[in-house]
């Protein structure tokens, strides 16, 4: 008789720590006075709610639709439970309610980090990863998250040209000058065509339900073969350049240094981005500044603000001299081991540049 109380003990305790364990891995979710109040108001709608608290804290995608396919409901999901951060740092407020019809709500749902739990584990802080209007329905009295595209945003006919996929009409010239560059990028790297086919968005976030997303700017999602872009006057070089080297799976610090340098950045070529990076931001810091923010660099300890642009600057000059050095033909002939290398690193094997040497030597090229 002992042994079984103390068997049903044990099973309780050990279900409870078990709950415990997984709520203490699962984002914080939280609801605004103002949702709070409309669902008091509407018993069906708390249903609903529910099933978004569900959907959030179990990543459960039975309880979403998408009318535009597994590939987009995917690229969704991937930006609302950002990888980068285990869900347990992040939390989730539901703002405001928007009633559209009977079966159909629009919630406004804010993200941030939990700065509590982050600690000083991680060098990017922001108020905000995202907002995301989420459309909430009821299918088959089933409430549902629709992870659909906004189709008031764009065309919905996907058509084809040459090797992309696009949603919208794209300038005449557009496709020329993919084409060109293509061939000169080809050429000077000795790539190969891309094999996959590009999917091409014109338009912002919105398009996806983020009015405000911390990747909503100019982007090239290898793993979705997706490019975003808001507009399509001429080709975002940088962009399409992460497309091209799409076979490499070079670290941030080679991957971001060859967009750079092959495409520019922030619609600048190359040369006028070091320009502005220089007089923008450069400028702006002492030399004892300059020397710790070289530090973190070399180290890839990446931070966010102006580091950024720094960091894209210098990996695009680290790699001009090493062209200089040793030109472009052979560089995709790099070790694997090397893909991921760090500045540092890469400055004392490549360009014979000693450790006590580099913070000196990347502010000398960035004067």
């Amino acid at each position: 008789m002992n042994f079984k109380i103390f068997a049903m003990i044990f099973a309780l305790y050990y279900l409870n720590t078990t709950i415990a364990q997984v709520d203490s891995l699962s984002p914080k979710i939280s609801n605004s006075q103002l949702v709070d109040f409309e669902i008091s108001k509407n018993s069906d709608l708390k249903e609903g709610i529910l099933n978004l608290h569900s959907f959030i804290s179990k990543q459960d995608t039975s309880l979403t639709i998408c009318k535009d396919g597994i590939e987009y409901r995917d690229f969704i999901l991937s930006e609302f439970f950002p990888e980068y951060y285990p869900l347990y740092y992040l939390e989730y407020h539901l703002l405001n309610i928007l009633q559209i019809n009977d079966t159909k709500f629009e919630v406004e749902i804010l993200n941030k980090l939990d700065y509590e739990k982050l600690g000083n584990d991680y060098c990017f802080q922001f108020e905000a990863n995202f907002i995301y209007n989420a459309i909430l329905s009821k299918v088959n009295n089933k409430w549902v998250v629709d992870l659909s595209l906004r189709h008031a945003n764009y065309q919905k006919q996907k058509t084809s040209f040459g090797n992309i996929y696009h949603l919208n009409n794209l300038n005449k010239g557009f496709y020329k000058d993919y084409k060109m560059f293509l061939k000169k990028t080809s050429k000077q790297f000795h790539l190969s065509k891309p094999n996959e086919k590009l999917n091409y968005i014109i338009g912002n976030f919105e398009i996806f339900g983020f009015p405000y997303s911390m990747s909503a700017t100019n982007r090239y999602f290898k793993k979705f073969h997706l490019i975003v872009s808001k507009h399509n006057i001429s080709i975002d070089k940088h962009e399409f350049s992460h497309y091209f080297f799409q076979d490499y799976s070079f670290g941030l610090f080679l991957n971001e240094g060859l967009a750079v340098y092959n495409g520019g950045s922030m619609g600048m070529t190359f040369t006028n981005f070091l320009k502005f990076v220089k007089e923008t931001y450069i400028a702006t810091f002492s030399d004892e500044e300059q020397k710790v923010l070289i530090e973190k660099l070399l180290m890839n300890q990446i931070e966010g603000g102006s580091f950024l642009p720094i960091y894209y600057a210098c990996s695009g000059l680290i790699l001009q001299e090493y062209f200089k050095k040793n030109g472009t033909e052979h560089f995709i002939e790099l070790p694997e081991n090397d893909w991921k290398i760090k500045p540092a690193d890469f400055l004392s094997k490549y360009l014979e540049v000693p450790a006590d040497k580099q913070v000196s030597y990347l502010i000398e090229l960035l004067k």
